[in-house]
């Protein structure tokens, strides 16, 4: 204001250019064209007539099942919930709870919720998923488990629907050998990977994971399906266990282990990463997550590579029952889902602490670039089309930050190799 009409206009110029060169600006304008891309298929599926999904079969109705039911209700879908005989009084329960959110913000009314958590079908038969044109599975994430359900639905299954598993690990290529078994080699099988909370919106993500064999209109379908609950689909190829956010996810969080054992304690990781990163930090989301299903990804990614690391923490949690924030413990204790403070017996898990304590920049660097390097080999091997849908599906995923870009685009600001 102090300075001539002439001089303020090119400082103006002048802070502007600063700002639009910035890596920031670099970040969100990256980000705005990948969340473009996201919303059209990938140029070989470009073609395809997407097949029609009106019915969907929700399959496992827990803390995820009933997050996929409720987007699908709300999207207008037809939805048919299968949950095992003991679990299906509290089905309709566990759907309406996801209306809260809405209900508090004035988005639904009462009627609403009612009317939309009344209209899903409720079944214990799996026989009533016959007409469903979409199934999607969302059960224990056990290799065991999944191959009994599939085997079971190829039984009453229609030949022309779309299978879909919520699996954090296990992709198509490896789960249509179980359908396979009952139809005798029929049945579109693909992976419709959410993330939790998935009734979430910074929780956007939903990776569609295609085998070798899934036909082109079945990947449109999924990939319209995600389009239309409010979703942003990254289409990725099978191949890698843990797909691409979460075989990232566990080196991440091997890292942040490895931290811990040499002395680091959890809750000064947890705020590092907090604090330059993520909404939260890496034992945060193994919490929220569930123990078991980050145990569970461990289990089926050692079982694709073995290796001579030691078991993961997450898995020692998992035996003793610990599943996170949904049991009351993990590596934190809860009540009422609050977090109360770290878990007073965590240090009798580990063989030999350390008692080095990291900085906060040394947390940032290894935990950041252990996603860096498993995100670049991943995009190497084709799993993952761009630099720049990876960065796009950690940020819609994991939160985060975007004016940092993503893993790829941080590291490369970093000058990583």
């Amino acid at each position: 204001m102090k300075l001539s009409l002439a001089d303020g206009i090119a400082l103006e110029r002048d802070c502007f250019l600063k700002v639009a060169t910035s890596s920031e600006a670099q970040a969100g304008m990256r980000f705005f064209f990948a969340n473009e891309q996201a919303k059209k298929l990938p140029p070989k599926f470009a073609d395809a007539k997407p097949w029609t999904i009106k019915l969907v079969g929700v399959v496992g109705i827990g803390r995820m099942g009933s997050a996929i039911a409720f987007l699908a209700a709300r999207a207008g879908y037809q939805v048919i919930a299968y949950e095992l005989p003991e679990f299906a009084n509290g089905v309709r329960a566990r759907i309406r709870e996801k209306y809260d959110p809405l209900l508090k913000r004035g988005k639904v009314d009462v009627d609403t919720a009612e009317r939309e958590t009344a209209a899903v079908k409720v079944v214990t038969d799996i026989a009533e998923l016959a007409p469903c044109d979409l199934i999607i599975e969302a059960i224990s994430e056990d290799p065991r488990v999944k191959g009994d359900f599939y085997r079971a639905l190829g039984k009453v299954m229609r030949t022309d629907a779309i299978v879909a598993s919520n699996s954090s690990s296990m992709g198509p290529g490896y789960l249509q050998q179980f359908l396979y078994e009952s139809t005798g080699g029929y049945g579109e099988m693909i992976g419709l990977h959410f993330f939790s909370p998935a009734e979430h919106p910074s929780r956007a993500l939903v990776e569609v994971i295609v085998g070798q064999d899934t036909l082109p209109e079945a990947v449109a379908a999924a990939h319209a399906f995600v389009r239309k609950i409010g979703k942003v689909p990254v289409v990725l190829n099978d191949g890698s266990p843990g797909f691409l956010v979460n075989a990232a996810l566990a080196e991440y969080l091997l890292a942040a282990e490895a931290l811990y054992k040499q002395g680091t304690p959890i809750d000064v990781i947890d705020a590092a990463m907090r604090q330059a990163v993520f909404p939260m930090g890496p034992f945060e989301v193994a919490d929220s997550s569930g123990l078991d299903i980050a145990a569970g990804m461990f289990d089926f990614i050692a079982q694709a590579a073995p290796s001579n690391r030691a078991t993961p923490i997450a898995c020692l949690l998992r035996d003793r029952k610990r599943f996170g924030v949904k049991t009351g413990g993990g590596f934190y204790d809860y009540q009422d889902g609050k977090k109360v403070g770290v878990w007073l017996e965590l240090d009798s898990l580990l063989v030999s602490p350390g008692i080095r304590v990291a900085s906060n920049e040394e947390i940032v660097e290894r935990c950041v670039r252990a996603i860096y390097l498993k995100t670049k080999q991943l995009i190497e091997a084709g799993i993952v089309a761009s630099t720049e849908l990876a960065d796009l599906a950690f940020v819609h995923a994991l939160g985060f930050a975007m004016d940092l870009g993503g893993p790829i685009f941080y590291g490369q600001q970093q000058g990583w190799k």
